[in-house]
């Protein structure tokens, strides 16, 4: 298994997206991290649409933690509130539509 960074980089008038190598979806400029097997790898790094990064080597056992890893749900920030609810402080409550403080 291989660990890399792939960029999409399609010719003039070339489609956007790529699908395929076993599965994965690629956007034009946007560097994706993969973790594919090295048949996949070695498509890859020839293939002239695509910038790879230095693969690095991994176990099935480290493929299988790294993606555990990155499909593991993300900590919420400190400030967990979401950015529309009204602030409790300073006395900055809204006010409803049609009617004034």
């Amino acid at each position: 298994m291989k660990k890399l960074t792939a960029t999409y980089r399609p010719a003039k008038g070339e489609a956007k997206m790529c699908e395929g190598f076993g599965g994965l979806t690629f956007f034009a400029g946007k560097p994706e991290e993969v973790i594919v097997e090295d048949a996949i790898y070695n498509e890859l790094s020839v293939n002239r649409f695509f910038e790879c990064s230095k693969p690095t080597d991994l176990t099935e056992e480290q493929a299988e933690k790294e993606r555990q890893k990155k499909a593991a749900p993300q900590p919420a920030s400190d400030d967990s509130e979401p950015a529309h609810a009204p602030k409790s402080q300073g006395g900055s409550e809204p006010v409803p539509h049609g009617r004034s403080r």
